[in-house]
């Protein structure tokens, strides 16, 4: 039996338990109007079917932005994971260089006092040596006439006392002189291999953070 005269089958039955008389198919389709009813009822049943497979559909779609976002938020905590660690170790860095900076600035000062101090000598020394060349003035003259000139002990004992401060003055000024030197070439070297260290962790933290 086909669907439509199934149905027309199943109404003729309810009509005649409800007229309690027989009813011919043709009078039921007629009094129903059961055509339109039936095209009625496939139409309802196909938008149900397409609204189904769009409920289907949209399931679907829901589930992958689901996982989407499962993934999306996996990521950024991952990437926030890095970004912490990252700045961790990268603040760690950044406090070395700058206490090896401070180390590095208070020997440069020791060794700026230090020549200071060896410049304050020098300059007393030089002190002593104008009163050692007012003593030549009077030895030399008497030296080129042959004349016997008389000179204490303690005159004495201030020349070699002055000579002997001259070569330690000048002999500490150039050993500072140089330390200062290979200690200004250290600084600036350490500076500039700091801030190379520190540009490429950046460039790296910025890889790790998509930011380039």
């Amino acid at each position: 039996m086909t669907p439509i005269l199934h149905i027309l089958e199943e109404s003729r039955t309810m009509m005649e338990e409800e007229a309690g008389q027989t009813l011919t198919l043709p009078d039921i389709a007629l009094h129903l109007n059961l055509e339109n009813k039936i095209e009625e009822m496939q139409r309802l049943r196909e938008e149900a079917e397409r609204a189904k497979e769009e409920k289907t559909r949209a399931e679907e779609e829901a589930k992958h932005y689901k996982l989407q976002i499962v993934v999306h938020r996996s990521e950024m905590r991952t990437k926030k994971e890095t970004m912490r660690i990252a700045g961790k170790a990268f603040k760690k860095q950044i406090a070395e260089i700058m206490a090896k900076i401070d180390e590095l600035t208070k020997q440069n000062e020791h060794l700026q006092q230090t020549c200071a101090d060896l410049t304050r000598e020098k300059n007393e020394v030089e002190d002593q040596l104008k009163v050692g060349e007012e003593l030549c003035q009077r030895i030399v003259p008497a030296l080129s006439s042959f004349v016997t000139v008389e000179i204490d002990q303690d005159e004495l004992a201030l020349l070699r006392s002055l000579c002997a401060e001259v070569e330690h003055v000048e002999s500490d000024e150039s050993e500072v002189r140089s330390r200062l030197v290979c200690l200004h070439q250290k600084v600036h070297r350490e500076l500039r291999e700091t801030r190379m260290n520190a540009e490429l962790q950046i460039s790296e933290l910025r890889n790790q953070l998509g930011l380039v």
